[in-house]
């Protein structure tokens, strides 16, 4: 696959995140009265996530602050009923899930 096209489908599966119902929750907001769980499937990073670590309702500020500064690992935090399809699509060479793992791990590394 060529850079480019990586970038394009890395784009492409992060911006939907943003306007997905559960993207809201994903920051502790409540549905129906329920606390939202929640799976963070990035990379472990010290003093903020360990990956596959499970929240229950809104996420530790360390966390928040790292989605703000590395906004493609919002695609990376979801809700419990999906974590089982997530962790298999990380472990797929080329998926969107395991490209914006890659490019958040490149991020915080400074590798290119």
């Amino acid at each position: 696959m060529k850079k480019n096209t990586k970038a394009r489908a890395v784009r492409k599966a992060a911006a939907p995140a943003a306007k997905k119902p559960e993207a809201a929750a994903r920051h502790g907001d409540k549905e129906r009265g329920k606390a939202v769980c929640q799976v963070y499937c990035g990379p472990s990073v010290r003093n903020v996530a360990k990956q596959f670590t499970v929240y229950n309702g809104a996420l530790p500020e360390a966390l928040a602050e790292f989605l703000a500064k590395h906004p493609a690992a919002r695609s990376l935090v979801v809700p419990v009923e999906q974590f089982a399809q997530t962790r298999k699509d990380l472990q797929i060479a080329g998926t969107p899930k395991d490209l914006i793992f890659q490019s958040v791990v490149r991020e915080i590394t400074g590798k290119q």
